[in-house]
């Protein structure tokens, strides 16, 4: 596993803290997507947001704003954790499909909300949808048309 000396390491970064031997469990940055903030919050979930032997680590950089790092201590009660993510998500990327799909729907209906009036019809013009689906809330939107929805989703979590 990963340490946050070792992701530091190079001539561009460098790690000054006292966690440096610690283990990186999992880390997100500021544009991450859905599926990996769903997975940020399946692992603190995991890690109960309670006890010792694991902190939230977080670095500035150039291309991407910054990086935090869940991190556990090798000596700790967690220190079987970055195996264990790292398997879970070997065998499959969703670490809580029920979180997933929650994080999705929110944002979805969000972008919906968000859209102008003009900007639905476009989008529902150009993909062959009845543009009358437009005017319909986001909270029917599904019910309304479900082609029309599952679209939606796709732009809001790309």
């Amino acid at each position: 596993m990963t340490t946050l000396a070792q992701a530091h390491g190079g001539p561009d970064a460098s790690y000054h803290g006292e966690r440096g031997h610690w283990e990186i469990v999992y880390t997100i940055t500021r544009d991450a997507s859905i599926l990996d903030r769903a997975n940020w919050d399946a692992v603190l979930r995991m890690l109960n947001n309670a006890g010792t032997g694991w902190a939230i680590e977080t670095s500035g950089h150039w291309a991407v704003g910054h990086i935090q790092f869940i991190v556990v201590d090798p000596a700790g009660e967690y220190r079987d954790l970055p195996e264990q993510i790292r398997a879970d998500l070997e065998a499959y990327p969703v670490l809580d499909e029920e979180l997933y799909s929650d994080m999705e729907t929110e944002a979805t209906l969000e972008l919906w909300d968000a859209m102008p009036m003009w900007q639905r019809v476009d989008i529902l013009r150009d993909q062959g949808y009845s543009i009358f689906t437009a005017r319909c809330s986001a909270g029917n939107l599904y019910d309304y048309n479900q082609d029309a929805y599952y679209y939606i989703q796709m732009l809001a979590t790309e």
